[in-house]
């Protein structure tokens, strides 16, 4: 689970879907990311089982797993809260109109988790191949 969010992408998907489920194409619009990028990353995140999809007509619909572990949880209030401060996020944040978290929580459960997060991305050594075929 943890690898998953060592990619910049796939942070801002997870950050995006907290607020609620988004269409395959509200994602690719808001992220300014292609389709095909965004569906490889969004497959990787399903495999580490924090999304979930479901069909609707032609129109594939994401949202956040609910969470397995105290880990699991724990990282999505990270997310919530710890990630705000990267650019990339907050041109989602505007974006998707004002999307972003709905209260401010206490970072101090998660900034070490947060911290090796960041330096992960910035460092771009955390950002493994996927394989999802």
């Amino acid at each position: 689970m943890l690898r998953a969010f060592s990619h910049l992408a796939r942070l801002r998907i997870l950050h995006l879907l907290q607020r609620g489920e988004r269409s395959l194409d509200d994602i690719c619009k808001i992220l300014q990311i292609s389709p095909g990028e965004v569906c490889r990353h969004l497959a990787y995140l399903r495999k580490a089982g924090l999304v979930v999809s479901r069909l609707c007509g032609h129109r594939a619909f994401y949202t956040l797993a609910p969470a397995k572990s105290a880990l699991q949880e724990k990282a999505f209030a990270c997310l919530a809260s710890c990630f705000i401060d990267l650019p990339e996020i907050q041109k989602d944040v505007a974006a998707s109109g004002g999307l972003g978290p709905s209260t401010q929580t206490n970072t101090s459960d998660c900034c070490a988790f947060a911290s090796v997060s960041k330096d992960l991305v910035k460092s771009g050594s955390a950002q493994p191949a996927i394989r999802d075929h």
